[in-house]
């Protein structure tokens, strides 16, 4: 029997697509293991970066964004249970404040399979102008988004356990 390959649907899509605009899904790596055994806690700091790239993809429609950068002032993560080799780990989500040149995401990591929350995470990011040496306004259009999503989906993080369903 051929492995199953990583990308398959988790049994928690219908819940992550009612509570966030934007989830990407990530497998642990051995590479990403510690002495024992578990996700090193400096890795998470890579999947959040996977989540915010999805983001900007997603809903921002930013690729590049030519000349302005996103500077990461702040991150903090609360690790709520270790992951494993293998393990799928959805990044779920959204935005829960918006400034004049900066906003602030709230995270939610589950366990893609149990839907159990591995850590609770905000990251706070700064448009960044780099010729200038100093931070630019937030594009409208970005603006205008992020206020919908926040809108739509609260500025609430609450990491609770999901309830998987039948993806078949």
């Amino acid at each position: 029997m051929p492995p199953t390959p990583w990308w398959r649907p988790l049994p928690i899509e219908a819940t992550l697509h009612e509570r966030y605009p934007v989830w990407a899904v990530v497998q642990v790596r051995y590479g990403d293991l510690d002495t024992l055994g578990h996700a090193n806690n400096a890795v998470y700091l890579s999947y959040l970066e996977m989540g915010r790239v999805a983001y900007l993809r997603q809903r921002l429609a930013v690729d590049h964004p030519g000349g302005y950068s996103f500077v990461v002032a702040r991150v903090e993560i609360d690790y709520l249970r270790p992951a494993f080799l293998g393990d799928l780990i959805a990044v779920a989500l959204k935005p829960v404040h918006v400034g004049r040149s900066s906003f602030t995401y709230g995270y939610c990591l589950y366990h893609g399979e149990t839907g159990q929350p591995i850590a609770q995470a905000r990251s706070v990011q700064v448009y960044w102008d780099a010729r200038a040496g100093r931070s630019h306004p937030l594009p409208d259009s970005w603006r205008t988004a992020l206020e919908a999503d926040m809108a739509r989906f609260g500025i609430e993080v609450d990491c609770a356990s999901l309830t998987p369903t039948s993806t078949s």
